[in-house]
């Protein structure tokens, strides 16, 4: 069973991922502004999602990988050469 705090700081984590609606972030932006230990929350949940990235060492992806994922949209490298990727 999940309490009123669980669902809170399951929107706080979706709140730092950005992945909450417009509305839930407007609901939170308010909720915080009163709620120090909901504002230290999702700070801490920003904070590990941004320390994430530096968990594992970087990769070069094949070279392979670009032209795949074009084609997967329909496109071609030379359909995009004129973009800044």
């Amino acid at each position: 069973m999940t309490t009123d705090r669980d669902d809170l700081t399951a929107q706080a984590a979706a709140y730092a991922l950005n992945t909450s609606t417009d509305a839930e972030r407007a609901e939170l932006d308010e909720r915080r502004a009163s709620d120090p230990a909901l504002d230290l929350e999702i700070g801490e949940f920003a904070e590990t999602a941004a320390l994430l990235g530096l968990a594992v060492a970087p990769i070069t992806p094949p070279a392979s990988l670009r032209a795949a994922v074009l084609a997967r949209l329909g496109l071609k490298v030379s359909d995009i050469d004129r973009w800044e990727l």
